[in-house]
């Protein structure tokens, strides 16, 4: 062939989004709070993070299907534990404290004789 030049491409441009508001539950951060923005840059600066009690389950993912619209955010998922058999002298428990941590808000209360928020 008498022509060894490449392909030239043109005309895709990266979607441009912004985020939810709120935040869906699980996840923290902006980026940035003015104007919408790319996936890519957001992911790259690490700007949305999973909130305490999840964790990146492998990243934290922005998805900007629709130029224009709100991204879709996935990965964080809640930290899971388990109530030991025996609590610690000074709580007790409502039983709904297993499963997840982030489920476990209001399933302790101080015992009698102690105060607190647990």
């Amino acid at each position: 062939p008498a022509d060894q030049g490449g392909f030239r491409f043109s005309g895709c441009i990266e979607n441009v989004c912004v985020l939810p508001s709120p935040l869906p539950v699980g996840y923290v951060g902006r980026c940035p709070a003015v104007g919408p923005v790319m996936a890519s840059w957001c992911q790259k600066q690490r700007t949305v993070n999973c909130a305490p009690g999840y964790h990146a389950d492998p990243s934290v993912q922005l998805t900007c299907n629709q130029d224009g619209g709100v991204f879709n955010l996935s990965g964080c998922t809640p930290h899971t534990c388990s109530m030991p058999d025996v609590l610690p002298v000074g709580y007790n428990s409502n039983g709904s404290c297993s499963g997840s941590a982030v489920g476990c808000v209001g399933g302790l209360s101080c015992a009698a004789g102690y105060s607190g928020t647990p």
